[in-house]
């Protein structure tokens, strides 16, 4: 940040130094600072309209802050076709395109660069194209069986980390929009199989089986080599918290949280709290920090506020996926506001969990 702010003063006209600029803006906590980005982008491309890196950096400003996928897609287009040979600019094209449903455009795309692009990030983004179309069915309001199709199709005609980055995905999907914990257990399980080096994909295992209440597998997993491997401390100790949390050992939980890690785990913090009933700490917590609507919806959820509980769940910036997979909110499923949650989030109905529609 210094060393921009001197480059700025040294030659307000560097094209780089304001895009920079900009870049650094959209990292403020203050929304109208954010906002301000935008003014430091738009100079930078005055000052060079072929400037491929300034297009892109705008475009992820267009879609994550001023949620305008019109002007975003478009500078998405004009870094690619300036610097078509850049991952960054393929994915986040690519990316953008997908999540505005344009997918035959996305694959048609994927289709004639994929030989340019390293292996991995291929693997990946294949894996990624696959979840958003089985996720689209959901969205557009058809059958979820037919996602576990598209899924399963896909992991047929695949092999080594590509199938495992699906399976992984299929595991999500049972979790988020079907509150499948089992599944997500097998399926996060037949993905570490194939590659037990991530540590995304490991930590996601242990998770599915705390998710799952399997808690004394997830000890002996914690003690495997794949695990002490593929785990960094920091996450660790957070998987760790989880351990205790899901299995409401609040005392563990208190004396774990006093480790420095999880000194801005605003989440964590309002999560143990919550199921400890402490309202004075959580309403401290939320008046200071103002965490998403995903925290406030889980802590509400287990301060059984029910009012402030979906206040919160259907706030725009809530991930509705992701709060139908938590077990804060099993009490819930089978009210009618639940119900209507999952009616306007696209989301399955399933008898198991929500009970039979009248």
């Amino acid at each position: 940040n210094k060393n921009n702010e001197i480059a700025l003063s040294l030659n307000p006209n560097s094209v780089r130094a304001n895009s920079t600029k900009g870049l650094l803006l959209t990292e403020s906590k203050d929304e109208k600072i954010r906002l301000n980005a935008e003014l430091y982008f738009k100079k930078a491309l005055n000052l060079n309209p072929n400037d491929a890196v300034s297009h892109l950096e705008i475009s992820i400003f267009y879609a994550g802050i001023k949620k305008d996928s019109l002007k975003s897609i478009y500078h998405a287009r004009q870094a690619f076709e300036i610097n078509p040979f850049s991952t960054d600019c393929f994915i986040n094209l690519t990316s953008l395109l997908v999540h505005n449903d344009k997918f035959e455009e996305a694959k048609s795309l994927y289709e004639s660069k994929k030989g340019m692009i390293p292996i991995e990030v291929a693997e990946n983004f294949s894996s990624f194209l696959v979840d958003a179309e089985a996720k689209n069915i959901i969205k557009k309001g058809e059958n979820w069986t037919k996602s576990i199709d598209i899924y399963n199709t896909a992991i047929s005609k695949s092999e080594g980390n590509l199938k495992s980055n699906l399976y992984q995905f299929l595991g999500h999907f049972y979790d988020t929009y079907l509150n499948d914990d089992e599944n997500y257990v097998y399926y996060l399980k037949k993905a570490i199989e194939l590659d037990s080096t991530t540590t995304e994909k490991v930590s996601d295992y242990y998770n599915a089986l705390l998710e799952n209440n399997q808690f004394k597998e997830a000890e002996q997993f914690s003690k495997s080599s794949i695990y002490i491997k593929a785990i960094p401390v920091n996450i660790k100790k957070t998987r760790k918290f989880y351990y205790y949390y899901h299995q409401q050992k609040n005392k563990e939980a208190v004396e774990l949280i006093k480790d420095s890690v999880f000194k801005n785990n605003i989440l964590i913090k309002l999560l143990l709290y919550s199921q400890l009933g402490d309202k004075i700490k959580v309403y401290e917590l939320i008046k200071k920090e103002n965490p998403n609507p995903n925290a406030k919806a889980f802590t509400f959820a287990n301060l059984k506020e029910r009012d402030s509980m979906y206040y919160y769940m259907n706030k725009e910036g809530s991930n509705a996926p992701q709060i139908n997979s938590r077990r804060e909110f099993d009490p819930y499923r089978k009210e009618p506001r639940y119900i209507e949650f999952l009616k306007k989030n696209h989301l399955p109905i399933i008898e198991k969990y929500n009970g039979k529609i009248q």
